[in-house]
């Protein structure tokens, strides 16, 4: 009789522990689904607000970048022989040296004496030094202007740029910096040799990628 009481008791007890269990299982399990929800719905929202502060930020990064030119002056100068050397944004010096290269070979046209074939390489040289002279100028004033709007977001983006900018936007904006300051005033080339690459072009859909990323834009 007390083996039966004691029987139940333990069957009774074991009823209501797995019970207990199995309630407090379920209560850690809702608990845990509850709180994943709200662990991504506060990623949301905070992805939602960084894109909310982002995005004018960014839209004026990318029409900023997009004004820098592809070319500096030596990549216009790459195949002209014994071409002026170009650094420090050095835009004018480089024209009022092909200024000079121009008038010598209008002199050397007024020579009654002159051959045809001497006349015509000198008519072709100053030709090429006009179409440099004016690329040159496309490209000055294309710099000058970007570089004028790149400090301008400078000093009134920073420190929300700074605040709300993802790691990889920041290290490839410095890239992009760096890019610039040695094409055009350390004086560097941008395109290769053949003119299929071209760096600015590389750096700049590099930065433009991360910055999608950084929104979540597929």
């Amino acid at each position: 009789m007390s083996e039966t009481i004691i029987i139940t008791v333990i069957s009774s007890s074991i009823s209501v522990i797995s019970t207990l269990l199995g309630a407090f299982v379920t209560q850690a399990f809702n608990i845990r689904n509850e709180n994943l929800k709200e662990k991504k719905a506060r990623q949301k929202e905070n992805l939602e607000i960084k894109r909310e502060n982002l995005y004018s930020i960014y839209k004026k990064l990318i029409q900023v970048i997009s004004l820098f030119p592809r070319q500096t002056p030596l990549d216009v100068l790459r195949y002209m022989e014994y071409s002026p050397n170009y650094y420090s944004e050095n835009f004018d010096i480089i024209n009022n040296i092909l200024d000079i290269q121009i008038e010598d070979y209008k002199k050397r046209l007024s020579n009654p004496k002159l051959d045809y074939k001497l006349e015509a390489e000198y008519e072709i040289e100053i030709h090429n030094r006009e179409y440099y002279k004016k690329e040159i100028i496309y490209i000055r004033d294309s710099y000058f202007k970007a570089k004028n709007e790149y400090e301008k977001f400078i000093r009134n983006e920073k420190i929300d740029f700074e605040l709300y900018a993802g790691d990889e936007v920041k290290n490839k904006l410095v890239i992009f910096e760096v890019l610039v300051h040695n094409a055009f005033v350390a004086g560097r080339h941008l395109e290769n040799e053949n003119g299929d690459t071209n760096q600015l072009d590389k750096v700049r859909w590099q930065l433009i990628n991360s910055i999608r990323n950084d929104l979540g834009i597929q």
